[in-house]
């Protein structure tokens, strides 16, 4: 801790302009894992503790101070409890370059939880952390919990100079396991854009629009996911699909086929526009800039309304760019096609690995237009920090919008000529509309998101692949007055439950290391993490409270006894 740079506090505090005062749990967290010997880690859904940054934007309280399941699995490769190995999963595998088998070790391989589309565990380097024994480009991904998950790989190189979007993101934060890698075998470094995926069927090196195939673990198994190559080829386009041939800082308009026509927001359109960074408008091209203020209206460079669109998501992206690095290659792009089978008839646009602009970071999503009015937006691979994605009956900014969280609060219904989206800001350049925040990391990759028009004039949306998390456990639950409680607000939860019991009603009849039971619901689905109770104890006697968190996937823990073992809801909420 260096108090000449930095106060450090454990409570959030009202600092003076321009002070920098740091969460003092968080940072003593994040450097006791140095202590345990682990290195940094890029995970930003959820923000792990290992993360190289903080700022103040993080959520105080949890974030960077509660441990992701990243920095759970990490630590306990080196000190691991009697349970780690039969608890919990692994997934093990090989990265190769396409067509050979020459192993890739400066790769990150992850491990995506579907059910809950946390980011689990990554491991950078592989063959860091595998047995000595084991060939070159070797990964192994410990601590899973049972459940399905997809493997993606992904490279880090660093950004290309210090005025790029990506350059704060340093090589040597990772303690340099990170190595630059002759992709292309011209005896250069790695090329401008190699291209993160999935493990997919059929996989290959230029698989962006494959499947991802699942992988179950149970707990105490260990499941071999086989070999992954690295996406260095251009992407097949999708069968019968035209090339667009989008260049940087442009629009093109796509023509529906005679006899279909898009309903959106009320309307009637027999075409769209497709812009290179990312966003489709409707009834008119809308501005090149990228800036994600022009999402919702007025246009911020000239106050202007801006068109209805749908962002896919909106960020500055070049479909033009060369994939070989500069030597020549074909462009990446975006791709339009038209189908007509059993799902319906739909216009299907695809951008195919498509590069973030000045930076090592890239796409491919696919959005759905279907003449029933239903938007469908998938994601194969995302690697940028940040974006816009939803849809927006555009105008000057007054039509109602809301924010969502896609991964947590679905299934939504929106109003009429409601705008609905998520903004993913994680590291967003204050001129394109971000605030360079250190949270909300993007934490769609593979996930289906589904828009349909409903009766009241907006759109509900739900995703068949995202079961919300459950919300974590309450902290900092206390007593404000005689008989009023007060605890944190969580991240994810909507409504809370409060529960009530005698003390001195503890009773551990099975011998488990938990009480029997914690009461009964005393105050269920409160908008606000406050209570009140109209009863007091009577003389000599008092009583103890817990709460949960609610969300659409349920509700959230007790939290657990003394011994460990997690207490038991006996009579909860309805």
């Amino acid at each position: 801790f260096c108090p000449g740079a930095a106060d450090f506090t454990d409570t959030p505090i009202d600092s003076p302009p321009g002070a920098l005062v740091l969460d003092v749990v968080a940072v003593a967290t994040h450097e006791l894992g140095h202590f345990h010997g682990l290195s940094h880690s890029s995970l930003t859904s959820p923000l792990a503790t290992m993360f190289p940054f903080v700022d103040l934007t993080a959520a105080w309280g949890s974030d960077v101070s509660v441990l992701s399941q990243d920095d759970v699995a990490s630590t306990s490769r080196l000190y691991p409890e009697p349970s780690f190995g039969s608890s919990l999963g692994a997934i093990t595998g090989q990265v190769r370059f396409p067509g050979t088998t020459t192993p890739a070790t400066g790769v990150s391989v992850t491990a995506f939880n579907r059910a809950t589309g946390e980011q689990t565990v990554q491991v950078f380097s592989v063959s860091q952390f595998t047995n000595t024994a084991d060939p070159p480009g070797s990964f192994r991904i410990d601590g899973l919990p049972p459940g399905t998950y997809y493997v993606g790989v992904e490279y880090f190189d660093g950004g290309m100079g210090s005025g790029s979007p990506d350059a704060w993101w340093a090589v040597n934060r990772y303690n340099d396991t990170i190595f630059f890698n002759d992709l292309d075998g011209a005896g250069v470094s790695a090329p401008i854009f190699p291209r993160p995926g999935f493990l997919s069927n059929p996989e290959n090196g230029s698989d962006d629009l494959a499947d991802p195939v699942p992988v179950t673990i149970s707990a105490g198994q260990t499941v071999n996911a086989g070999t992954v190559i690295v996406n260095t080829d251009n992407p097949a386009p999708p069968t019968g699909a035209t090339a667009l041939n989008l260049p940087n800082a442009a629009y093109v308009q796509v023509t529906f086929p005679p006899g279909f026509t898009f309903p959106f927001f009320g309307r009637m359109y027999p075409s769209v526009f497709v812009g290179d960074d990312g966003n489709l408008t409707f009834g008119s091209a809308g501005s090149t800039s990228a800036d994600t203020r022009n999402f919702l209206g007025p246009n911020v460079n000239d106050g202007s309304p801006v068109p209805p669109r749908i962002a896919v998501p909106m960020i500055d992206l070049d479909p033009g760019a060369d994939n070989s690095g500069g030597k020549g290659g074909p462009p990446l792009d975006v791709y339009s096609t038209f189908a007509s089978d059993p799902l319906g008839d739909r216009m299907e646009l695809a951008y195919l690995g498509i590069p973030l602009v000045t930076t090592h970071k890239s796409c491919t999503g696919i959005v759905r237009l279907f003449a029933s009015g239903r938007v469908e937006i998938q994601h194969r691979f995302w690697s940028a920090w940040w974006g816009i994605l939803g849809l927006s009956p555009g105008g000057d900014g007054s039509a109602p919008a809301t924010a969502i969280d896609y991964s947590t609060s679905l299934p939504f219904s929106g109003s009429a000529g409601q705008a609905v989206y998520e903004h993913f800001e994680f590291r967003q350049p204050a001129s394109l509309g971000g605030a360079n925040r250190l949270q909300h990391g993007f934490d769609l990759n593979g996930e289906t998101i589904v828009f349909a028009p409903n009766a009241a004039g907006g759109y509900d949306v739900s995703s068949p692949d995202l079961l919300p998390p459950l919300p974590g456990e309450i902290r900092n639950l206390g007593l404000t007055g005689t008989t009023t409680l007060a605890w944190d607000a969580l991240f994810g939860a909507y409504a809370y439950n409060v529960y009530r019991g005698p003390l001195g009603s503890f009773v551990d009849s099975d011998q488990d290391g938990a009480a029997d039971g914690y009461g009964t619901c005393l105050d269920p689905g409160l908008a606000l993490p406050a209570a009140t109770d109209a009863t007091s104890p009577g003389p000599g006697s008092g009583y103890f409270y817990l709460v949960t968190g609610r969300n659409a996937g349920g509700e959230g823990p007790l939290g657990a006894a003394s011994s460990g073992a997690a207490r038991p809801n006996r009579a909860p909420c309805p």
